[in-house]
């Protein structure tokens, strides 16, 4: 009987271990960093961290609204898979449901100009194209710090409402993933670029062209599908100091990816855009998602997310060994 029991638990300690080993989260330092402890990403901080599948990231994220974690019951892994779920599947139909969570460390690199590389994976998963709204990734420096949300009809998490006594996340720096076509935007299923709250993007198409490196052709705000057709999106975001680059694609190979925007940017001055840019202290900049369901809802998920404080852009997505 004891043999039996000893057994049991140590098929129950593999199994968990197979399972944490598959999907790991890991904050990591740079050379020669400061102790962990002191826990802020940037210049000589926490250089980056990973979150490959989301065990124990409930020790690093700070979850607001209607955000959770939760096993995938949608993965096409044997493995059990633990995902960031922005929003659950309920209606939103006076613009009080929303989700955001942002990394527990603040992001310090101002004199640097914030320069970072991000890969994340998410998904959107509806019964039609009509359903859910969509997603933000975003840098902000709202005096809520990594407990800012927004709340409205079709805000994605974002954007505020006067009536609902909500309000904008500001100073941001954020990529939106738009689902719907609502008054702001110029179309479905568009990836743009928004300040401050702002729910009207600016797009490159709104100014000149740049040809992606990939084709020659335009570069576009628009995804090639639809974004809410429960596939995984791949998405890559570069910033040098100096030009933001967004890329996504459902394939994994980065050099395959659609160039949605490349643009010029002073972080630094969006991000200290309420606050005296004369004072000594680094504004505190905490990076995340944020979304809401939409009135007919949707799913919306991010499955994996890597982000390094410095430029080194990731490469192409390699699926986890089974």
């Amino acid at each position: 009987m004891y043999h039996q029991k000893f057994k049991n638990s140590l098929f129950i300690f593999l199994f968990t271990l197979m399972v944490m080993v598959s999907g790991y989260v890991r904050v990591y330092a740079a050379d020669n960093a400061v102790p962990v402890t002191d826990k802020f990403i940037g210049k000589d901080g926490l250089s980056g961290f990973e979150f490959n599948n989301f065990y124990g990231a409930e020790k690093h994220l700070t979850l607001n609204g209607v955000a959770q974690l939760t096993l995938d019951e949608f993965s096409q892994n044997d493995a059990e898979t633990k995902i960031l779920r922005l929003t659950p599947r309920i209606p939103n139909a006076e613009g009080h449901i929303a989700g955001s969570a942002f990394v527990k460390y603040p992001y310090k690199a101002y004199q640097k100009g914030y320069p970072f590389s991000t890969f994340f994976r998410y998904r959107v998963t509806a019964s039609n194209i009509f359903d859910g709204s969509g997603m933000v990734f975003m840098l902000q420096s709202d005096d809520r710090l990594d407990k800012a949300i927004g709340k409205c009809a079709y805000c994605m998490g974002y954007a505020g409402s006067p009536a609902l006594k909500s309000v904008s996340i500001k100073p941001s720096v954020a990529v939106e993933f738009d689902i719907q076509m609502n008054t702001n935007d110029t179309d479905y299923n568009m990836v743009g670029l928004n300040l401050n709250g702002n729910l009207t993007s600016v797009f490159m198409h709104s100014g000149a062209f740049a040809p992606n490196g990939r084709s020659g052709i335009s570069e576009t705000p628009y995804t090639d599908t639809v974004i809410n057709n429960g596939l995984p999106w791949n998405v890559w975001v570069d910033f040098d100091g100096k030009i933001l680059v967004v890329r996504s694609s459902q394939s994994g190979k980065r050099d395959d990816a659609t160039v949605h925007l490349r643009r010029p940017m002073n972080m630094s001055d969006i991000l200290t855009l309420t606050r005296d840019k004369n004072e000594i202290d680094e504004p505190l900049v905490y990076v995340g998602f944020s979304a809401d369901p939409g009135l007919y809802p949707a799913y919306t998920d991010v499955l994996e997310w890597h982000f390094r404080g410095y430029y080194k852009p990731y490469g192409d997505f390699i699926p986890n060994e089974k």
